[in-house]
């Protein structure tokens, strides 16, 4: 029965869908081998930047699907610095069958693929602060850098207008984002209560 399941999905696959499988498995390959701490930052950055620059201009990927990609290898190496293996496997995980859903199989998951971008993006930015010692006005400044953009894709796709309402979303997040960080709660909790009042608020504005 499996077989046969798996055998009727790869023959329904059209050139394009075959193209995306063919680089979708050979870049989350690449981001398990370079997730890891010991491999520099910035060569892995590079890595992945060329490599789905190459995707993007033999199977035409979508520059959404190209800035999810290359966030979600952000995400994943910093991550890596303090995540247990098996949290990170998780998440992991989760992001390649959102990506497969999206690019592969064509469903409409945009929304929940920017959630999950973006609760890795406050983890991240905020593990910086509370687990690296990084200095506040950095963490702040890199949950700023990925909150401008993902926000703005999901103005889009709640078809709100990206005026006015926009930048006061983002000053309420960064507001909060300052103020929680002053109740020096763990990771979880943290990103739980930013997440929490982040999309509270995006069906106000």
């Amino acid at each position: 029965m499996l077989k046969n399941s798996i055998r009727k999905f790869f023959s329904s696959l059209g050139s394009s869908q075959w193209k995306g499988l063919i680089f979708y498995s050979l870049y989350f390959l690449l981001i398990f081998l370079l997730i890891f701490p010991s491999n520099s930052f910035l060569k892995g950055i590079l890595i992945i930047l060329f490599f789905t620059l190459i995707w993007k201009i033999i199977a035409g990927m979508s520059w959404l699907n190209f800035s999810y990609l290359l966030l979600g290898y952000i995400e994943l190496r910093i991550l890596a610095n303090w995540l247990r293996p098996f949290w990170l496997v998780v998440i992991a995980l989760s992001l390649l069958w959102l990506f497969f859903r999206k690019i592969i199989l064509n469903k409409k998951s945009s929304q929940f693929l920017s959630y999950f971008i973006i609760t890795g993006w406050i983890l991240m930015s905020y593990g910086l602060y509370f687990y690296l010692n990084w200095p506040f006005f950095i963490s702040f400044l890199i949950y700023l850098s990925g909150l401008i953009p993902v926000s703005y894709l999901n103005f889009l796709s709640l078809e709100k207008e990206v005026s006015l309402n926009y930048l006061i979303y983002l000053l309420l997040n960064l507001e909060a984002y300052w103020l929680f960080s002053y109740l020096s709660l763990n990771g979880l909790q943290f990103g739980g209560l930013i997440l929490l009042f982040q999309y509270l608020i995006l069906y106000f504005v």
